[in-house]
């Protein structure tokens, strides 16, 4: 596709959010850093982005992290081209601050692109779940977790707001850097970039972590759930291998274990004695009660999806997370790890979900105010969270009951049918051993992304046997 973007032209981003959550309290230099010095005064920073329609250029202003009673903030807001509201994921406060944040910005215009971010996703916990992030809904806004810390996900607000800007839906991303050159005496770095995020198509995804969301009282105080870990290579120190090696806990295969037991314990038994990969988690709940498998079928209004069933009478959940340690023999730039989170059925198939997941209406559509969550809203039932950002799940029929083929969820951004079933599934779960985003074989809208191509490579240099036939949309 010929590449026709004028570089030249740079589009104004306002960053907008309580003190404690600006980018510049993260990025004061060249590294990260907890200080934070207050200003009255934006600082502005510029980032370049090269998509598959050419260089795309922002200018950045990072404005004051208290919200201005007089004109001032509105002179810097009103010509701007787009936003990012920030908030911060261990601060419910912060979050309650954005539709004040919001409504300082020239939403009168129309179609003005905006996006919210959670920060902090680097911590093993956060106060603020899916459940209590609603105000992007509400909005019909994009939102994305990030961590400034680990340079995770930075680069999907703005691709986000690229394709806003220049209504072009087909926009993708090709490289991404920063260019710290603050107009301001401020000497920092807007965004830290990982090289995982610099060759992924998706902005990069190089932290993996494991969340433990309260859905119900967000100002909870926040229980301590499994540790993030890098995807990096980086040797873990020996404290920290001792507290994933408790982490393990897979009962020893017996005469009466099932098939789908003994299926899933010898694949971790596998991953444990793999020369290259070391477990940090690895756990198998024994069967569902029949009373709790009813209770589900109750809420599916009688018909659970093929093979669901079958499955929770031998499994109650099952969680793994594993990390190949030596780079040097995979391919690419990608993290080679594995990550499995399969809920229990009370979990998947009851009131945990309500409302808290959604798919957007497609750029080229207008919404009107009476039909907008008509056209964009999907009842979304997540049975596997391998990243806190996306799961497989089923969807929901406008009566209730489940779709019986499953669905690969991106939250906010991407809803893909497939066409297999929850048995289909496990057995081809079975066969990826779990590895990053290996979900997305099997859409055929993601059959070229970074992920699969990196599954696709690296699969046969670490496992034997491998058959890349299962694996197709």
């Amino acid at each position: 596709m010929e590449k026709s973007q004028d570089s030249s032209k740079a589009f104004k981003v306002v960053l907008l959010g309580d003190r404690n959550t600006s980018l510049a309290k993260w990025c004061q230099s060249e590294e990260y850093t907890d200080k934070y010095s207050q200003s009255h005064r934006p600082s502005v920073y510029n980032l370049l982005i090269d998509t598959n329609r050419g260089s795309v250029k922002f200018d950045i202003w990072d404005m004051p992290g208290e919200i201005d009673p007089s004109d001032t903030l509105k002179e810097h807001v009103d010509d701007a081209d787009a936003a990012i509201l920030m908030f911060d994921l261990q601060s419910p406060s912060t979050l309650d601050s954005i539709p004040l944040w919001y409504g300082k910005l020239p939403t009168e215009r129309g179609n003005f692109p905006v996006a919210l971010c959670g920060n902090k996703t680097d911590l093993p916990y956060r106060r603020l779940g899916p459940g209590s992030i609603t105000f992007h809904r509400e909005k019909g806004l994009q939102y994305n977790d990030i961590s400034v810390k680990e340079g995770y996900n930075l680069i999907r607000p703005f691709l986000f707001l690229a394709k806003r800007i220049l209504h072009d839906p087909s926009l993708e991303l090709e490289q991404a850097k920063a260019e710290t050159d603050p107009i301001s005496p401020q000497h920092s770095a807007l965004l830290h970039l990982e090289s995982a995020e610099l060759v992924s198509a998706r902005g990069g995804r190089s932290l993996l972590t494991q969340q433990q969301y309260n859905a119900e009282d967000r100002d909870s105080p926040p229980s301590k759930g499994p540790r993030a870990f890098h995807a990096d290579g980086h040797s873990l120190h020996s404290t920290e291998r001792e507290e994933f090696d408790s982490s393990i806990c897979i009962p020893p295969e017996t005469a009466i274990d099932s098939d789908i037991q003994r299926r899933l314990k010898r694949m971790v038994l596998t991953l444990q004695q793999h020369p290259h990969v070391r477990v940090t988690e690895a756990r198998l709940d024994p069967p569902t009660p029949q009373s709790e498998i009813d209770r589900a079928k109750e809420y599916a209004h009688g018909i659970l999806p093929d093979g669901v069933e079958e499955f929770y009478s031998q499994v109650g959940s099952f969680a793994l997370e594993w990390e190949h340690t030596s780079p040097e023999l995979t391919i690419g730039d990608l993290p080679c790890t594995g990550r499995i989170k399969i809920l229990p059925i009370n979990e998947t198939f009851g009131d945990n979900w309500r409302d808290i997941t959604w798919f957007p209406l497609p750029d080229h559509i207008v919404p009107q105010p009476d039909d907008e969550w008509r056209f964009t809203y999907r009842g979304v039932l997540p049975f596997d969270f391998f990243v806190p950002e996306a799961c497989m799940c089923f969807i929901q029929t406008p009566g209730g009951i489940p779709e019986n083929h499953i669905a690969y969820h991106y939250f906010g951004e991407e809803l893909y049918r497939t066409r297999y079933t929850f048995k289909d599934y496990i057995e081809r779960l079975l066969a990826s051993y779990g590895f990053w985003y290996w979900e997305e074989t099997l859409c055929s809208e993601t059959k070229s992304s970074a992920q699969v191509l990196s599954f696709r490579a690296n699969m046969p240099q670490i496992f034997e046997g491998y058959d890349d036939g299962l694996f197709q949309p």
